[in-house]
């Protein structure tokens, strides 16, 4: 006599403790997933921003701080102009090159944003603010995109000798030879946070003036003197003579 085969049937009771397990295992490893993902997201964030401050912080160091004044033949006004213009949105000035290699000890720059982005204009040999920027040689480099809005501002002082703040360099209040002692970056970004670079130029002791690669001492404090190598005050010459005269972009 043949015996009946048992077959174990799941009860409803284990049905519902089965899935609640599964649920619950879902429910954690769903939680880690998403824990995970914001962590991954907050540290990339993290990163971006360092990555983007320190390119800033790079610019203030280099630009900013090794601000001086420099001097340049303006052919069309039969004088020689401060390659140096701080307007509010734009900055055009000559920084001493810490690392001369093959580009000289000079390094002309422009700081100034154009489709929400920050960019910076470099170039070996004069950079100069009264010449078309479309005859002149330079490398354009982006410090940064999302950026909503720029803002210089010029630290000097005033009649009183009290220190003030300028949002516009203007040479004929400030005295042909003034040069600021000290420049702020203001950048607002297009999530509306604003953050500051603030610097105090190279140029402010007092007022050391660059003709020709040497520097020359408007006031009795000031001694430093600095040469450039005859190449590059070669093809600073070239590309001056070479360049065509106009109007500023």
């Amino acid at each position: 006599m043949n015996k009946p085969v048992s077959r174990h049937t799941f009860t409803l009771i284990e049905i519902v403790v089965a899935t609640t397990l599964l649920g619950l295992v879902g429910l954690i490893i769903g939680t880690s997933l998403s824990t995970f993902q914001r962590a991954l997201t907050r540290t990339q964030r993290i990163a971006d921003w360092l990555d983007r401050n320190q390119a800033i912080d790079r610019l203030a160091e280099t630009a900013l701080r090794s601000a001086i004044p420099f001097k340049w033949p303006n052919i069309e006004e039969d004088e020689e102009q401060n390659v140096f213009l701080g307007e509010s949105d734009e900055l055009w000035l000559t920084a001493m090159n810490r690392s001369y290699g093959q580009e000289g000890a000079f390094r002309f720059v422009r700081i100034y944003l154009e489709e929400n982005e920050l960019l910076v204009d470099y170039s070996p040999y004069p950079l100069l603010p009264w010449l078309e920027l479309g005859g002149q040689n330079y490398e354009t480099e982006l410090i940064s995109p999302a950026v909503q809005e720029i803002l210089f501002t010029y630290a000097a002082y005033n009649e009183d000798g009290d220190l003030t703040w300028y949002e516009r360099w203007d040479e004929d209040e400030q005295g042909e030879d003034a040069f600021p002692l000290a420049i702020q970056l203001t950048i607002t970004w297009e999530d509306g946070t604003t953050e500051r670079w603030l610097r105090r130029t190279a140029g402010t002791s007092t007022n050391t003036e660059y003709l020709s690669g040497t520097a020359v001492s408007t006031g009795s404090t000031s001694t430093s003197t600095s040469t450039s190598s005859s190449s590059s005050s070669s093809r600073r010459t070239t590309t001056a003579t070479g360049a065509a005269s106009g109007g500023r972009r």
